[in-house]
């Protein structure tokens, strides 16, 4: 199992957790993304479900979310929309914990 692999099984159970999912609206789309996982360009909708885990997760969790964000960044389509409409979430749930 590769380290992409491990951290995409984390990602996925934190995601599907009874307790993640009492926090925010939905996972569905995150979760079908990391399904075929695909680096470089994810839906919309995925990334705003994965700034939504970012805000709520804690330790092991956060830094997990972190570094698959700090993957997506070195594409230019999810970059371009990750730092455009969720640069409040980063700076606050990413640049705080940090």
């Amino acid at each position: 199992m590769t380290a992409l692999d491990k951290m995409k099984e984390f990602v996925t159970n934190f995601a599907k957790s009874p307790e993640t999912l009492k926090e925010v609206k939905s996972t569905t789309n995150i979760v079908a993304w990391l399904d075929g996982f695909k680096l470089e360009r994810v839906p919309n909708e995925a990334l705003d479900e994965l700034m939504q885990l970012v805000e709520i997760a804690e330790d092991k969790n956060k830094i997990a979310l972190i570094d698959l964000i700090r993957l997506l960044l070195c594409h230019e389509a999810n970059a371009a929309y990750i730092l455009h409409k969720h640069w409040q979430t980063i700076e606050i749930s990413i640049f705080g914990y940090i």
